[in-house]
C-alpha cells in the first residue's frame, strides 16, 4: 500500500507557488522600466502567490517525500502553476482562458506552440514573461526552489529526482547550485553573441533565454525568421546556443572545467554530433530536391541546416514556414523531434542515450540470432554493463513516447480532416517532444479538443510519461513502478 501524505504535497506546491509568484514580479517591474501601463494582474497575483505559497510551505512535515507525493507534486507543478499563471495573462492579453492555459503550458514545459497572434504588438514586459516561463520551465521549477529557497530542499530532493535525476556534485544541494550557475554563464554567454552578431539587446536576451532552454518562443509572428531576414548572421550564435542548450549538463560542466577529452570520448554526445550532422543533411537534400522551395541554394542549406538542428534540439526557432516544407523534409524532421537531444538536459524527445541503448540492443539481437545466441548479447555503454532493467526502461518510455504521438495525430487528424496525417504527426511530435515548430495546427482558431490534446501531450511529455506510467503500473501492479524507479 502506498501511503500519500496531502500536506507533504500542499508543502512542496506552495514553495512552487511562493517561487512563481516572485517570477510574476518581473512582469510589473518591466512594465515600470519601459514606461508602459503596469500590469494589474500579474502585481496582485504576485503578491498572492508569495504570501499563500509562503504560508503553505510553513507546514511543519516529519519526513520527506515518496516516491509518489514527489510524482504527484511536480505533475501539479506542471499543471497548477500554468493554470494559475494563465489568469493574470488573460486578464492582460484579453484573451479567452483557455488559449492563456495553453500559452502557459507551452511556456513552462519548454514546447513553444503558440495561440497567441500580434506578438510584435505585445508589451515587452509579456514578451519577457514568455521567455522567462520558458527559461524557469525547462531548468525545472524544482532547481530554481532549491537554489532560491533553502527551506524547499529537504521536501524538493525528491522532485529534483523526477526532473533531473543526475548529480554533478556530492550533495543535491550543490548540484542544483552547479546547474542554475551553468545556465546563467551559458544565458549570458548566448545574450552576447546574438546582440554583437546583429540582434538588438532586449530580442538578444529573450532568445538567448528560450535557446539555451531549448524552448523557442519569439518575440515575433514569423518567429526567428523575423530576425533571420534583417539579421543572417545570428542564426550562427543561434545554432551554438541550441546545440549546447540540448547538451547534456554532466558534460556542459566537464567542458567548463578544461575536460574536453572526456567530453569527446562520450559515446551519447559522439552519437548526438553523428545524428545533428546526419539530419542537417538529409534535411537540406530533401529541401532541395524540391520544386516548392526557393533555387537560392544557399539559402535553402541554412534553413535546411537550422530548422533540423531547431528540431532535434527541440527548440522551436524557424526560418522560414513549416507548413511549406516537403512532405520528405517534414518526415524528417518529425523523426528528429522524437529522438531529441541529450539526457539530463533542457530537451524533450527520447534522448539520444535512450535511442543508442536502442540500437546497441538491435544490434545485439541481431548479433544473437545470427550466431544461434552463442555471442554475448549484453550492452555496454562506455565500460558499464547495462542491467536489463535499464533497458527495459529505455525501450519502455520509447515505446509510450511513440504511442502517445502516434495517437495524438490520429485524433489531431479526426478533429481537423483539412490537415493531411504529416502535418499531425508532425504537430503531435513537436508538441510530446516539447519542440514547438508548427505546420498551423496550433493557432487561436483550432478546436478546443486540438489544444486539449496538445496540452496534454505537452505536459506528459514534458514529464517523460511518468504519471501515465506510474497509473498503469499501479492497475497492474508494483513491477512498472518498480522498473521505473
Amino acid at each position: 500500500m502506498v501511503e500519500l501524505r496531502g500536506l507533504n504535497v500542499l508543502k512542496t506546491t506552495g514553495a512552487l507557488m511562493s517561487l512563481l509568484g516572485a517570477l510574476m514580479t518581473s512582469v510589473p517591474l518591466i512594465d515600470l522600466a519601459y514606461g508602459e501601463q503596469v500590469s494589474a494582474g500579474f502585481l496582485a497575483f504576485s503578491i498572492i502567490l508569495m504570501t499563500g505559497g509562503f504560508l503553505l510551505s510553513r507546514i511543519q512535515t516529519q519526513e520527506g517525500l515518496s516516491f509518489i507525493e514527489a510524482v504527484l507534486s511536480s505533475t501539479l507543478a506542471w499543471t497548477l502553476l500554468p493554470a494559475i499563471s494563465a489568469i493574470p495573462l488573460s486578464i492582460e492579453l484579453s484573451i479567452p482562458l483557455y488559449d492563456a492555459f495553453f500559452e502557459s503550458v507551452s511556456g513552462f514545459t519548454g514546447t513553444g506552440l503558440t495561440v497567441l497572434a500580434g506578438l510584435e504588438k505585445l508589451k515587452p514586459s509579456i514578451l519577457f514573461w514568455r521567455a522567462l516561463m520558458q527559461w524557469v520551465g525547462e531548468l525545472g521549477f524544482v532547481v530554481f526552489a532549491m537554489v532560491l529557497f533553502p527551506f524547499f530542499y529537504r521536501y524538493g530532493l525528491l522532485m529534483y529526482g523526477v526532473e533531473r535525476p543526475v548529480r554533478i556534485e556530492a550533495s543535491m544541494y550543490r548540484t542544483a547550485r552547479r546547474l542554475f550557475n551553468i545556465y546563467i554563464v551559458l544565458t549570458l554567454a548566448g545574450a552576447l553573441m546574438l546582440y554583437y552578431s546583429g540582434m538588438n539587446i532586449f530580442d538578444a536576451v529573450t532568445h538567448s533565454m528560450t535557446g539555451i532552454a531549448t524552448g523557442g518562443m519569439s518575440n515575433y509572428d514569423a518567429n526567428y525568421d523575423h530576425i533571420y531576414r534583417t539579421a543572417p548572421l545570428t542564426s550562427i550564435p543561434l545554432i551554438i546556443v541550441m546545440v549546447l542548450g540540448a547538451t547534456n549538463f554532466l558534460l556542459l560542466d566537464k567542458l567548463l572545467r578544461g575536460d574536453v577529452g572526456e567530453v569527446a570520448r562520450n559515446e551519447e554526445f559522439k552519437l548526438y554530433i553523428v545524428l545533428l550532422l546526419f539530419f542537417s543533411a538529409t534535411t537540406s537534400a530533401s529541401m532541395l530536391s524540391s520544386n516548392n522551395i526557393s533555387s537560392n541554394i544557399s539559402e535553402t542549406i541554412v534553413s535546411g541546416v537550422f530548422n533540423a538542428i531547431s528540431a532535434m534540439t527541440t527548440t522551436g526557432f524557424n526560418i522560414g514556414a513549416i507548413s511549406q516544407l516537403p512532405y520528405a523534409t517534414k518526415l524528417i524532421l518529425t523523426f528528429s523531434m522524437l529522438i531529441g537531444g541529450m539526457t539530463f538536459a533542457t530537451v524533450g524527445g527520447i534522448k539520444v542515450l535512450r535511442f543508442l541503448i536502442i540500437l546497441k540492443k538491435l544490434k545485439a539481437a541481431s548479433i544473437s540470432i545470427v550466431t544461434g545466441g552463442r555471442a554475448e548479447t549484453r550492452i555496454r555503454l562506455g565500460e558499464n554493463v547495462m542491467d536489463d532493467s535499464e533497458v527495459a526502461s529505455a525501450l519502455l518510455l520509447a515505446l509510450t513516447h511513440f504511442t502517445a504521438v502516434f495517437t495524438g495525430a490520429m485524433l489531431i487528424k479526426l478533429m481537423l480532416p483539412g490537415f493531411d496525417y504529416a502535418d499531425a504527426l508532425f504537430e503531435s511530435a513537436s508538441a510530446a517532444s516539447c519542440v514547438g515548430l508548427s505546420t498551423g495546427i496550433a493557432s487561436a482558431t483550432a478546436p478546443p479538443g486540438v489544444k486539449a490534446v496538445l496540452i496534454l501531450l505537452m505536459v506528459l511529455g514534458r514529464l517523460e510519461y511518468l504519471p501515465l506510467l506510474m497509473l498503469v503500473g499501479w492497475i497492474l501492479g508494483r513491477k512498472t513502478i518498480k522498473l521505473l524507479r
